[in-house]
C-alpha cells in the first residue's frame, strides 16, 4: 500500500512511520519533537490519515476527512488559557471510552504538549495506562525536555529536524508557483521550518507585518530615547498577528543578521529582504561585542515576558539599555 506524506524533509522519520504502518506495528503513543514550524502537526495529521487508510482501505477520504471524522480529534490550549487543562484530558478519556464511529482507530493529537500542567499530565498518564489496541495518541512538542520524564518514557519519540533550504525553496517554487525572489525570502525566513514559510505565504498581512517589525528595530537602534518611546507606542497600538515573543525574537534575528553582515557573510542572512538596509549601517555600529550586548538585553526582555511582565515595560527596558 502506498501511503501519502505531504511534508518535505525528515526522510528518516517518514521511513520509520511508513514501515510501522506497512508492518502493522502501530503504537498507542507517539511524541513528535522538533522546533516550532518544522512540520510536527502536519506529520501527525498525515500519519493519522494513513492509519485510517491502512485500517479501512475502502474508506473514501475527502479533503476534510479528519475534520469530519468523529474518531479523530485535536486537543490544544484554549484561547486565553495558560495551560491545557485537566478537564480537556478528562474529555479525551470519555471520548476514548465510547465506541468508534467507523469501527476503526480513535486518534488524538495533543498539540504543543509542553502546555500540559501537572494535573493534566497526570491525567494523561492515566489515559496511556488504560489505552486499548486501537487508540493512538500523538503529542507534538517543541522541546521534549519540557515534558515529564514519566510521559516521555512511555512514548515512541520521533525527532524532526530543520529542513534544508533547497528543499523548501523547491517546494515553494514548484508546488506553490512562488516567484524565485519571494521563495528565496521565505526560505531564509523559515530557517528550516517549512510550515513557517507556508504561514507567511498564506498570510500576506503577516509577512508585511513581519517586515515592518524588522524595519521598526532598525529605526529603534538609530533613535534617541524619546523617539524609541514613539516606536514602542506605534508597535503596541498597531497590535497584529505577531505575538509579543515574536516581536522580540524578530529583533534578535536582526541582530544575528548584523553579525553576518559585519563579516560580509551575506548568504547567512535570514531577513534577506532587508539586506540592502543592513549594508547601509555604519560598520562601527555593528561591532560583534556591541551586538552581543544588545542580544543579552533582548534576552532579558524575553525572560521578563515569560514572567508575565507587560510588553510596554519590557520594550521600555530595552529602549533604556540597548
Amino acid at each position: 500500500m502506498n501511503f501519502k506524506w505531504e511534508i518535505i524533509g525528515n526522510e528518516k522519520a517518514l521511513e520509520y512511520l511508513d514501515k510501522s504502518l506497512s508492518n502493522d506495528k502501530i503504537a498507542n503513543f507517539y511524541i513528535f519533537s522538533g522546533i516550532s514550524g518544522v512540520g510536527k502537526l502536519s506529520l501527525a495529521r498525515n500519519f493519522s490519515k494513513n492509519i485510517f487508510t491502512k485500517d479501512k482501505p475502502d474508506l473514501v477520504q475527502k479533503g476534510n476527512f479528519l475534520e469530519t471524522n468523529s474518531d479523530f480529534f485535536i486537543i490544544e490550549r484554549e484561547e486565553g488559557k495558560k495551560n491545557i487543562s485537566v478537564d480537556q484530558i478528562r474529555g479525551l478519556i470519555e471520548r476514548f471510552k465510547s465506541s468508534s464511529f467507523l469501527n476503526s482507530y480513535r486518534i488524538a493529537i495533543i498539540k504543543d504538549a509542553e502546555n500540559l500542567n501537572n494535573n493534566s499530565a497526570n491525567a494523561l498518564l492515566k489515559v496511556l495506562e488504560e489505552s486499548s489496541d486501537k487508540t493512538v495518541i500523538i503529542l507534538t512538542v517543541n522541546d521534549i525536555e519540557n515534558l515529564p520524564k514519566t510521559i516521555v518514557s512511555r512514548g515512541q519519540v520521533i525527532n524532526l529536524f530543520p529542513v534544508k533550504d533547497d528543499l523548501i525553496y523547491k517546494n515553494l517554487t514548484e508546488e506553490f508557483q512562488v516567484s524565485p525572489s519571494l521563495a528565496k525570502n521565505l526560505t531564509k525566513l523559515s530557517a528550516g521550518r517549512p510550515a513557517a514559510a507556508l504561514k507567511f505565504l498564506e498570510n500576506q498581512d503577516l509577512y508585511q507585518e513581519y517586515q515592518l517589525v524588522v524595519a521598526s528595530f532598525l529605526e529603534f537602534m538609530s533613535s534617541n530615547f524619546s523617539e524609541r518611546v514613539q516606536i514602542i507606542d506605534a508597535l503596541i497600538k498597531k497590535g497584529g498577528f505577531l505575538s509579543n515573543f515574536d516581536i522580540l525574537e524578530t529583533w534578535q534575528s536582526v541582530l544575528r543578521d548584523l553579525i553576518f553582515v559585519n563579516y560580509q557573510q551575506y548568504d547567512q542572512v535570514k531577513n534577506v529582504f532587508a539586506l540592502d538596509d543592513f549594508k547601509k549601517i555604519p560598520v562601527d555600529k555593528i561591532q560583534p561585542l556591541d551586538i552581543r550586548r544588545k542580544v543579552m538585553v533582548i534576552n532579558d526582555g524575553l525572560e521578563s515576558l515569560r514572567s508575565n511582565i507587560n510588553l510596554r515595560s519590557v520594550l521600555e527596558y530595552i529602549a533604556v539599555n540597548i
